[in-house]
């Protein structure tokens, strides 16, 4: 584990090493363009090869693989360390070295005392958003690859309401990416009031109130009849579409 030295300088010289066990299993890491939103985030971003992942990975972190890990399949590992590295690099970049980010309830991510953040992965790719909690009180982050037509039209009726609905007659769009937008805004709105609630919530529990996808916009509403009266229900929000893939991010 590391222990004298930082991840991210630790990583620096792992990385310029092309037969590294790390270079291996994560080929790049580059910052998000989210991170350029506010000067209190970071989002750090890589790619990872499955097949490259070891256990001697866990060298370079703080942190020993969680058991529940140890049990799962090769893929849940390598999605589990790369998410993990991705948010000890945003904490240090932060001020934050040394960080242990354990798993609690539903899986979710325990952040180190005076910071809170988001992590997702799919398919090759991992992402991690972290943020003073001084600054923000919801951070939540979502990266999926782009739904097929066919599953689209499967789960459109669990996942957008009839204000989703009208809000996708009135844009230029086809159906199945306006279905990917919404199901990644929806996950990250989750992630962002999940530490407030405490349990999961439907997809009907939330309304699109507007979607801008050139702009990279959005605002979202939680209509969940259970909120607490503290709770903040209307977040606007950030994307960033690229072909075959949508990343969305909630901060407030």
């Amino acid at each position: 584990m590391v222990k004298d030295r930082s991840t991210a300088s630790v990583l620096k010289d792992i990385l310029s090493t092309t037969d590294s066990p790390l270079s291996s299993f994560i080929p790049n890491i580059t910052k998000h363009p989210f991170s350029n939103l506010e000067q209190h985030i970071c989002v750090y971003s890589c790619h990872y090869n499955v097949e490259n992942f070891t256990d001697n990975l866990y060298q370079y972190l703080a942190q020993d693989e969680p058991a529940s890990i140890q049990k799962a399949v090769t893929k849940r590992r390598a999605e589990f360390f790369a998410g993990r590295l991705m948010a000890v690099l945003g904490l240090e970049a932060l001020g934050k070295n040394h960080s242990v980010i354990d798993i609690g309830e539903h899986r979710s991510p325990k952040w180190p005392n005076g910071f809170l953040g988001s992590i997702t992965h799919s398919c090759d790719q991992a992402m991690a958003v972290v943020a003073p909690q001084e600054h923000w009180h919801y951070i939540g982050m979502d990266h999926e690859e782009d739904i097929p037509l066919d599953i689209a039209n499967n789960i459109a009726e669990q996942l957008l309401t009839h204000t989703d609905h009208a809000l996708y007659q009135q844009l230029d769009i086809d159906f199945a990416n306006f279905c990917s937008v919404v199901f990644s805004i929806k996950e990250s709105l989750f992630k962002a009031v999940y530490p407030h609630i405490g349990q999961y919530i439907e997809f009907s529990d939330a309304n699109m109130l507007e979607l801008d996808i050139s702009k990279g916009s959005f605002k979202v509403e939680l209509c969940w009849r259970e909120a607490p009266r503290d709770l903040q229900t209307v977040f606007d929000g950030h994307l960033h579409k690229t072909p075959g893939k949508v990343t969305t991010l909630i901060f407030a």
